[in-house]
């Protein structure tokens, strides 16, 4: 599957990491799964590793479809919810664009995009060795 996920309650981080080609039908279903799992909440921030993207689908109609389901799992609430991408430049740098823009004029939705890894989970205040220390292979 080109897209996986790891909620890791200890740091309280999801961590979803993509391979390849992304597709919005992989997305959908990680991110079903995800929210189905009994560790989620909706306020846990999200570290976006697209490190090895090498392309994804570009109907733009499916992707807002797509958007607009992904909406209802992060309703509006008092507090901003966090959302990090990892986006090296290239195809994963155009896709976190396209995500990030898509939540543009949602005030809860704060979004960051940065295309070097360790500057990316510093973000999230952790280091390297703190996330790694924490993620199975995934």
């Amino acid at each position: 599957m080109p897209v996986s996920f790891q909620i890791l309650s200890d740091i309280s981080l999801v961590h979803v990491k993509y391979r390849g080609f992304a597709d919005f039908a992989s997305t959908l279903a990680a991110a079903q799964a995800c929210t189905e799992d009994p560790a989620f909440t909706p306020e846990l921030p999200h570290f976006f590793d697209l490190g090895d993207v090498t392309g994804f689908e570009q109907d733009f109609a499916g992707f807002f479809a797509m958007q607009a389901q992904l909406a209802a799992v992060y309703p509006p609430k008092e507090t901003d919810h966090l959302g990090v991408f990892y986006a090296p430049v290239g195809p994963a740098r155009e896709m976190a664009e396209l995500a990030r823009k898509s939540w543009d004029g949602v005030p809860h939705m704060v979004l960051r995009i940065l295309d070097d890894y360790d500057q990316a989970i510093a973000v999230l205040g952790l280091s390297r060795d703190d996330l790694a220390a924490h993620l199975t292979k995934i």
